[in-house]
This record gives C-alpha cells, sequence and structure tokens, in this order.
C-alpha cells in the first residue's frame, strides 16, 4: 500500500483542441482515471465502497495549468492522498511530459456519499486506514467560490446517456466541459486555461436541464470568468466554477513549453 501512485497516459488524437494541444477536461480525466486505480490498489474504489451502499463523490478541485502537450505524447500523473478529516480526504495530483516539463498541479477533496440517504458520512467509521503523504501538491483550503451575479453568457444542457458515470449522476469533468463552453470564442481560441477551480454543490441526472452561465470578471491583465450551472426544473446551484486564461502563443504550438507572453486580448 504505496501512498504515491504513478500512471502513463498517451495522449490521444481525440483529447487535444483546435490547437493539437491536450484539452484540460482530457488532464481532469486522466487525473481522475489515477485516482482509481490508487483507490483501488488501496481497496477503497468506487466498487469496494459500493458493496457498503457507499460511494466517493467530488467536492472540490483546483487545477492549476502550468505547460501544454501534443496529441501522441505521453503524460505522467502521480497522486496521493494527503488527508483525512471528517467526512473529507483531500488527494493531490502533479503531473509532467515524461521529459520531465510541469504540465499541471491540482488538490482535490472527496466526500464518502451514502446512497441511501445521498449525504456524506464521517470517513473513519466507514472506512479502512490508508497511507497518508501530508504534503500538498496546491495548497488551497477550499474557501467557498463566488457566487455569480450577473450572468453574460447563459447555454442550455441536456443530461445525456453518455454523461452518466457508475453513481448514475453527470460524472464531474462533463461540469466543466459545460462550463467551458460559455467562453466566449476570442478566449477559447486565443488563450489557454491557466487555472481553474470547482465546487461540486448538487448532482444532476439523466434527462435533466442544465443551465451553463458565466460572467467576465473585469480589470485584470488576462480574462478570469465566474461560472454557474443551475438545475432549470427547480433552480437547484450544481457547480461553481473560477476559470483563469492566458493568452495562447505559436511557441506553445512549436514547443509544448510553460506560455511566455504575448500580446493580451482586449476586452470587449
Amino acid at each position: 500500500m504505496e501512498p504515491i501512485y504513478e500512471k502513463i497516459f498517451p495522449i490521444r488524437s481525440y483529447e487535444v483542441d483546435a490547437h493539437g494541444l491536450v484539452r484540460p477536461t482530457a488532464v481532469l480525466n486522466y487525473l481522475q482515471e489515477a485516482a482509481g486505480d490508487h483507490a483501488k490498489l488501496l481497496g477503497i474504489s468506487v466498487r469496494d465502497l459500493m458493496a457498503q451502499g457507499l460511494t466517493w463523490v467530488l467536492s472540490r478541485t483546483h487545477l492549476k495549468l502550468l505547460g501544454t502537450a501534443h496529441s501522441r505524447e505521453e503524460m505522467r500523473v502521480r497522486t496521493w492522498p494527503s488527508t483525512r478529516e471528517g467526512r473529507f480526504s483531500c488527494r493531490e495530483f502533479e503531473v509532467t511530459a515524461t521529459d520531465g516539463r510541469p504540465i499541471a498541479f491540482a488538490t482535490s477533496s472527496f466526500a464518502v456519499l451514502d446512497l441511501a440517504i445521498r449525504r456524506p458520512v464521517a470517513i473513519d467509521e466507514h472506512l479502512p486506514a490508508y497511507p497518508l503523504l501530508p504534503s500538498r501538491a496546491l495548497a488551497d483550503d477550499f474557501a467557498t467560490l463566488p457566487r455569480l451575479s450577473v450572468p453574460e453568457m447563459e447555454l442550455t444542457f441536456r443530461v445525456g446517456r453518455g454523461d452518466l458515470d457508475i453513481n448514475r449522476h453527470a460524472n464531474n469533468v462533463v461540469y466543466v466541459d459545460w462550463a467551458l463552453e460559455t467562453v466566449p470564442a476570442a478566449v477559447a481560441e486565443g488563450c489557454l486555461l491557466a487555472d481553474l477551480e470547482i465546487a461540486y454543490r448538487a448532482e444532476v441526472f439523466y434527462g435533466e436541464t442544465v443551465l451553463a452561465r458565466s460572467q467576465e470578471l473585469a480589470g485584470g491583465k488576462e480574462p478570469v470568468f465566474l461560472h454557474q450551472l443551475v438545475r432549470r426544473e427547480d433552480g437547484a446551484e450544481l457547480t461553481r466554477l473560477v476559470t483563469r486564461w492566458r493568452e495562447y502563443t505559436k511557441q506553445d504550438e512549436r514547443t509544448g513549453n510553460i506560455l511566455t507572453t504575448g500580446k493580451r486580448r482586449k476586452k470587449s
């Protein structure tokens, strides 16, 4: 039972964007896969928990993207559980290219959910001990994210079967996909996502309708957006997100190195 788990992911052609760079959602899927593999080795996988009427659910994620990578390159993910207290356990991630270039750091908070009552339960009362490495990849105390106040963009999505995971609700990465669709084309095409904070607040299920909203914050050197996902049927807030962006440059396309300077997008 090792506290650190490593896995290498080849970047597939369907996991890159129009620039040929790995999508942030693909990186999030790599983190999810590595975490699941490690949990299985530790005897605390989703399937292990389901035998007890429990499951893991993601509460918070903070992803900081430092570099880029292309289709057919490989990425190494290192992950470890760092804390376990009350109803939550934090898990950390480091992502590098196989040549050692830093790609991303991330930290996340997971809860154990009682499937019968759909509420978190105390971890120590339900899970066996597992090794912790008390070192954070990102120092984040997961303070409450700001609530979006003035939506500037709103898109509607229906939860499809392909959006569901083993818990029969929309997978956490699908939430991010919906939120990123609300970013203006000038930002999505001329910038790269540099930082992503997510607070998951409620589940959404097959056939329900999601309203994805965004609002750009004024005054920064680079674009920053607040995001909110809401269930249309009852108005329940599903997720809050904050995205921070920096300009895409030709150097990223040529080398995949850490982003460098470039002309800043003018705010419309």
